[in-house]
This record gives C-alpha cells, sequence and structure tokens, in this order.
C-alpha cells in the first residue's frame, strides 16, 4: 500500500482520522484481493471504532484508547471472546499498515493483547459422523463442496476461490488415487499456499458429473461465497443429525481430513523400527508432507494437534465387551 497524496492524507495531517481514512484502507484490501466476506467484516469492525473515537485524530490515538475501546465492546456491547479477537486482529493490522506507510510514527495497536479464549474445544468428528455429512450432501454441487473439505483438507476460502483450471480430472497413475487439484493464489485468497492435491475417487468422481452442468460464467467450480459454504455444511450436518446442539463449520471438517492423515501416519511410523531413529524420521517427514497438503507455514505445529485430536478420539472410544467361554 502507498500513501497517495489523492486518496491518502499525508502523515501528520490533523484531519487523518479512522473514519477518514476507512474507505480508502478498504479499497486498498481490495486492490491485494482480500476476500469479499473479510473486506465488509474489516468495515464493521472499524466503523465502531470510528464511532468510539469520533473525530480523535490518528496520530494522538493511544494503546489506552484502544483498550478502553475493547473494553466497551465487551461490556456495554457484549461482545463475545470469538468477536472481540477477530476486532483484535482487525485493529492491529489497520494500524500496523498505518505505521508501515508512514502515516504513523508508531503503532499503538503493537500492545494489544488478544483475549484468551475460554471455550473447551469440540472432540473432533468421527470418522462415522463425517461420512453421515458426506451423505446428507445429495446435491452434486454440495456433495463436491463437502468433499473438498474432506478428502482434499481445503479451506473454507480455497473452496470458495476453486476454478474448473485447477481441476486436472485425467489422471495417469493406477490405485486409489487420482487426478489432482491444483490450490493456487487467487483474488479471493491471496494468502493461498499454492500447492496440488490428489483427487480421491469419490472426489473424482464427483467433479466429473459437476463438469457436465451448467457451470457458472465465471470460470469458478461452485460459484458459492463463504457465508454460502457455512451454510451448505451446517445444513448437510443438520440433515445427517451430527452433534445437533452444536454448530459445524467448515474447518471441522477439514480438521476431520487432518485427523485422518495423523491417523495413518500413525500406523505407518508404529511399524518402524523404533531403535534406529526411522519413527522418529518417519513422524518428521509425516508432518511436512501433512503441512505441505494443507498449505501451512513450516513452522506449522498443526500436525501435531491433528495428532492429539487422534488421540483423544481413540481414547474417547468405547472399549469392546469380551466374551469368555467360562
Amino acid at each position: 500500500m502507498s500513501a497517495d497524496p489523492a486518496t491518502w492524507p499525508p502523515a501528520g495531517s490533523p484531519e487523518a482520522t479512522v473514519g477518514a481514512l476507512l474507505a480508502p484502507y478498504l479499497d486498498w484490501l481490495a486492490e491485494q484481493g482480500m476476500a469479499t466476506h473479510t473486506i465488509s467484516s474489516t468495515r464493521l469492525d472499524l466503523l465502531q471504532l470510528t464511532r468510539f473515537v469520533g473525530r480523535q485524530p490518528l496520530r494522538e490515538i493511544a494503546l489506552e484508547d484502544l483498550r478502553a475501546f475493547f473494553l466497551w465492546l465487551a461490556r456495554q456491547q457484549g461482545n463475545s471472546v470469538s468477536s472481540l479477537r477477530r476486532k483484535t486482529s482487525t485493529v492491529k493490522r489497520f494500524f500496523r499498515q498505518l505505521h508501515a506507510d508512514g502515516l504513523l510514527d508508531a503503532d499503538p495497536a503493537a500492545g494489544l493483547i488478544y483475549p484468551a479464549l475460554t471455550t473447551t474445544p469440540a472432540d473432533p468428528l468421527t470418522a462415522d459422523e463425517v461420512e453421515a455429512i458426506v451423505r446428507a450432501a445429495t446435491n452434486l454441487g454440495w456433495r463436491v463442496l463437502v468433499l473438498c473439505l474432506v478428502d482434499a483438507g481445503l479451506k473454507r476460502d480455497e473452496v470458495v476461490a476453486l476454478r474448473w483450471e485447477d481441476v486436472e480430472i485425467d489422471g495417469h497413475g493406477e490405485g486409489a488415487l487420482s487426478g489432482l487439484l491444483h490450490v493456487r493464489h487467487r483474488r479471493a485468497t491471496r494468502r493461498v499456499r499454492q500447492r496440488a492435491l490428489s483427487l480421491t475417487p469419490r472426489l473424482r468422481t464427483a467433479l466429473e458429473a459437476l463438469q457436465i452442468e451448467p457451470r457458472p460464467d465465471d470460470g469458478s467450480v461452485l460459484g458459492i461465497s463463504a457465508r454460502g459454504v457455512d451454510f451448505v455444511v451446517e445444513t448437510c450436518a443438520k440433515r445427517a443429525g451430527v452433534r445437533p446442539d452444536q454448530k459445524i463449520t467448515p474447518q471441522m471438517l477439514r480438521d476431520a481430513f487432518g485427523c485422518a492423515r495423523a491417523r495413518i501416519f500413525r500406523e505407518r511410523e508404529a511399524a518402524l523400527d523404533e531403535e534406529h531413529g526411522a519413527r522418529v524420521e518417519a513422524r518428521r517427514e509425516h508432518n511436512q508432507l501433512l503441512i505441505r497438503e494443507l498449505g501451512l507455514a513450516l513452522s506449522s505445529a498443526v500436525p501435531d494437534r491433528y495428532r492429539a485430536m487422534v488421540e483423544r478420539l481413540e481414547s474417547n472410544r468405547p472399549k469392546q465387551v469380551g466374551l469368555n467361554d467360562h
């Protein structure tokens, strides 16, 4: 982002307020390829900040003002912890960019701390629950959507951005996996890490069937928004009767993919010789593979989190009662 005098107030301008910079900042986010729903939520979050600080110049906003803003959101507006965490991210990103562009001498949001999550993480979906959700996706487009999450581990925004040019259905190999799904940088999801993923037979079959259906004019596979993805996943879960007292999200289906891969890796590692370090080396390689498949940073600890989730699932599994002849 550059400080264009025509649209962006110069550094130190006494007229530079949150409200004055909101529109050009949102325009810049759009130019950077930020997802539409992210821009929309950013606008609403910063409008609340504008309401709180009024016409206070940006250069006069201090960390204490921002802490007071979040205290107001929590106590007066009744914002949940998850909402406060999202708004913290929005505000920190906004002021960090202003500081990077020289519009502020210092970043007043640098000292903001994310509120701690107090909720206990939900148990990961079991394999039976996942398959019930897949079966409930009777619409062809919905089935492709669910399988992109469950069988390929795509993020919600990656599903939204998926285009037919990314799909290579004609696989050249024999066996369980054939065909490729190319996940690239897209305008709707610029932070995606480029990678190629193997298609499972059922995802390939679903894509083949969908390919002969009428397609969106923009070349997208599903022609759906991020909120539309949420709706499909929630509806399929309700149809399947999966955890009716809990909201099932796209991330939970992506987590199911991660758990399934972690389970396979653990089984492979258990068969290796532990004495010569083969098991440790295999674990390291498997973690790197899962990081690549999920499009994560190389330093990510997510593979270990999925391994822990698998262990929790197995420990919660009812023990079978054996019969004896006595």
